[in-house]
């Protein structure tokens, strides 16, 4: 990013730095350049170890045109500054066979430094929610199984079938116990409401 923004034709005399307008008998005809980003990256380290100049533009030119301006101003900076004067260095200025210079990266890519990610979870794992016996309510278990690609040989994946269909078989059947107890409650509620209701003819 920083070699094509370092090419890029734009017209970079569209900022005025703070310096430069000491001498300017105008300066009232500038207008201080805002990022609305600059708010959010006020804590960030290297703008707040290396300020820089507040930018002017004059009120005639255009505000929006002045902040691209800007923000390519403090990116090129950014690399070529900051990154590139760092103890151990981001990028480097290097000189191709061509004759052209460009930022290259310096840090070294190595995958053995880098800590062991946890495994991941496929979405293909199954949820198995079980029932525990004896209660109304059913008690959440989720029981994670192996997804096919992780299945570690040939009998474990027999094993895991029969214990899907045997906790599934289970869940269906608590579910018709759970049914038969709620009609088991309606026909006794029934009966105890007629009940009360001849009580109140006959008296």
């Amino acid at each position: 990013m920083v070699n094509l923004l370092e090419k890029l034709n734009y017209t970079r005399t569209t900022l005025i730095q703070g310096k430069d307008t000491e001498d300017r008998e105008e300066g009232k005809d500038l207008e201080l350049v805002k990022l609305p980003e600059d708010i959010t990256l006020a804590g960030f380290t290297p703008l707040m170890l290396n300020p820089q100049d507040p930018c002017y533009v004059e009120k005639t030119e255009d505000m929006e045109v002045a902040q691209v301006c800007l923000r390519i101003s403090k990116i090129l900076f950014f690399g070529q500054v900051f990154l590139c004067g760092l103890e151990t260095p981001v990028l480097k200025l290097q000189k191709s066979e061509t004759g052209v210079s460009e930022y290259v990266s310096v840090v070294e890519a190595s995958s053995t430094s880098l800590p062991s990610s946890p495994p991941t979870q496929s979405d293909s794992e199954l949820m198995v929610e079980s029932y525990s016996e004896g209660e109304e309510e059913p008690i959440s278990t989720l029981r994670r199984l192996p997804s096919c690609g992780n299945v570690p040989d040939d009998t474990t994946a027999p094993v895991a079938a029969v214990e899907i269909r045997s906790l599934i078989e289970r869940k269906e059947e608590l579910e018709r116990r759970q049914r038969k107890q709620d009609r088991h409650r309606q026909r006794v509620q029934l009966t105890l409401t007629k009940t009360s209701i001849l009580h109140v003819y006959r008296c």
